[in-house]
């Protein structure tokens, strides 16, 4: 039955995605047979349609076999949910593969599809630049269309309609069938504008927004240790905190419930009781805690803007649009991003004068390398075009600063050459 098949599907995509502790090869590529496998089911409709077409499936079977079933796996909506959220893990999964790949490091990367846990384990400031950052990416981008059908379809003796995004190539009437059941026709059809991310597809952006996020928490809490030490009561706090699995340097004062580690806190004179009811820390510990909070808010969100920034300016420069777009390098990346895709990260610092800008430059003038090694044409104008310290390019493109103080002379020489006029406007003009 089709039905069983689904969730077999299902239960071998969690099975393998549980087992999977660091990059693999042999893993990516079943990840990926499987992914095909859930797109051909169906998995990727509108809810609506996952659970009109697990409804029917569910009408295939005997009356005995169907209880059985739901027995076993709860009702009909669960099992469409199940079919959703399986196939986002898995989307996650292939993504934060390639990102592995591509860095040669897995340690950050929710190569399981286990953003979550990678999230939560990493602590609230960590979740909280996560969302910040998301916003970030999803608000700014070049301006997009999109098909949208409304689709009407039967389920459980009903005519219903429903919303699908149609895709960009193929037959729609197949795909709104293949979503919502044969039954199903599309009614009409209205073109939606939206924005494309510089990082196109949600696992894709979060994969590497884990990826960086989770590196940067990590980084900073090391900081926040160290400091801690010079201060006994943080410290103290701290570890009775820790002792009873809660986030270090939270205001518990705040927080509902857990009166027993309250109560602990009293008795180490670290925490208080309000006159009028509830807890406060004690006006030293509230002031340092808040001071720690603040700074690793702060940092936490700028490391991870410049570490993902400073990895996209490398695979930019390290490329040319053609290896880009057969997505060679960071998942989902734009080979060609446009101003807006590139305005989030136009005032993150990464050593390199406007290097936004100069992505941007470098992408117009690819044209224009007259056969020069992909990695050197990057390096070089960067140097003639970007006033960028050859010091700096070196060491963030793995090259020898001689080869690109070479690089920077010939790119410089080609404004001399045919092309030259062209590569001498773009290195003088100003990219809105």
């Amino acid at each position: 039955m089709e039905l069983h098949s689904s969730l077999a599907l299902v239960s071998s995509a969690n099975e393998l995605l549980d087992s999977i502790a660091h990059y693999d090869e042999e893993n990516l590529l079943r990840l990926q047979e499987m992914r095909g496998l859930m797109l051909q089911s169906g998995f990727d409709a509108p809810f609506a349609g996952v659970l009109a077409k697990t409804a029917t499936e569910m009408e295939e079977l005997s009356p005995a076999e169907a209880e059985d079933l739901k027995k076993q796996v709860g009702n009909i909506r669960y099992i469409a949910s199940l079919k959703k959220s399986t196939l986002n893990r898995v989307r996650i999964a292939i993504a934060a593969h390639r990102l592995a790949k591509h860095l040669g490091d897995n340690h950050k990367c929710p190569i399981s599809g286990d953003f979550i846990r990678r999230l939560a384990d990493a602590g609230d400031f960590a979740i909280l630049a996560y969302r910040e950052m998301m916003d970030t990416l999803e608000g700014y981008g070049t301006a997009a269309t999109q098909a949208i059908a409304t689709v009407e379809y039967e389920h459980e003796g009903e005519t219903k309609t429903a919303s699908m995004r149609l895709p960009a190539r193929g037959n729609a009437e197949l795909a709104a069938k293949g979503a919502f059941g044969d039954g199903a026709r599309i009614v009409a059809v209205k073109i939606q504008k939206g924005k494309s991310s510089i990082i196109k597809g949600k696992g894709a952006r979060i994969a590497i927004l884990t990826h960086f996020v989770t590196s940067a928490a990590a980084e900073v809490r090391n900081e926040l240790d160290a400091k801690e030490r010079q201060s006994p009561e943080v410290s103290k706090y701290n570890s009775i905190l820790a002792q009873n699995r809660l986030i270090r340097d939270a205001r518990l004062d705040l927080a509902e419930g857990f009166e027993n580690v309250k109560k602990t806190l009293e008795r180490e004179e670290l925490m208080e009781r309000k006159k009028e009811g509830g807890w406060k820390l004690t006006p030293d510990l509230e002031k340092e805690i808040n001071k720690r909070r603040k700074y690793a808010h702060e940092e936490v969100l700028l490391r991870s803007k410049g570490g993902m920034w400073e990895c996209f300016f490398v695979n930019y420069m390290k490329s040319n649009a053609g290896m880009r777009e057969a997505e060679k390098g960071i998942p989902g990346l734009a080979a060609r991003p446009g101003p807006e895709q590139l305005a989030p990260f136009a005032k993150v610092d990464i050593g390199i004068p406007n290097s936004a800008e100069l992505v941007q430059k470098k992408i117009e003038a690819e044209g224009k390398a007259a056969g020069m090694d992909v990695s050197a044409f990057g390096a070089g104008f960067a140097v003639a075009f970007g006033k960028a310290a050859p010091q700096r390019i070196a060491k963030l493109l793995g090259m020898a600063e001689q080869e690109v103080e070479k690089a920077g002379s010939r790119v410089a020489s080609l404004s001399k050459g045919r092309g030259g006029e062209f590569l001498s406007k773009l290195g003088k003009k100003k990219v809105r």
